[in-house]
């Protein structure tokens, strides 16, 4: 099962804490906080001992497996800095002044030619391109028929417009 507590994020309760739920100083049963709020927490239940259920009142604290022990600290082995032996790095090479790191051609490339005045960049044929013909009055724009389409019908007052 779950249950909500009434202590969440604003009340420094972090996700990743187990919580025990204690009832006159006996711990009664243990709980996983799986959605964390700013001031609610729901929690799986995890265990709960034999002829107990969780009822209002019972205290939930910080489980002593999620408390942080100065004195139980992670292992961590230090390597002497002499063990390992020093390996010469060789200076990296300055690079040439004309290198071109894009691939360009650097200075050797020639320089792009000016456009010309009469140049079209969208290639729509520039100057030489015939001038679009002006739309007629009766040309329809969203192919419905133009002028010659029927009027649509008035809906009649029991038409249903959903098919319904």
């Amino acid at each position: 099962g779950f249950v909500v507590i009434n202590a969440g994020g604003n009340q420094g309760i972090n996700a990743r804490v187990k919580l025990d739920v204690k009832r006159d100083d006996k711990v009664i049963g243990k709980l996983n906080i799986t959605n964390l709020e700013p001031n609610v927490s729901v929690c799986d239940v995890i265990s709960l001992n034999d002829g107990e259920k969780i009822a209002v009142g019972d205290a939930v604290v910080l489980s002593d497996e999620s408390k942080w022990d100065p004195n139980n600290k992670p292992v961590v082995e230090t390597i002497p800095a002499g063990v390992a032996p020093a390996v010469p790095q060789d200076a990296p090479a300055e690079p040439k002044a004309d290198d071109d790191p894009f691939g360009l051609g650097g200075d050797d490339a020639p320089e792009p030619e000016e456009p010309k005045a009469d140049d079209d960049p969208f290639g729509l044929g520039g100057d030489d391109a015939p001038e679009p013909e002006e739309p007629k009055a009766d040309d329809d724009p969203f192919g419905l028929g133009g002028d010659d389409a029927p009027e649509p019908e008035e809906p009649k007052a029991d038409d249903d417009p959903f098919g319904l």
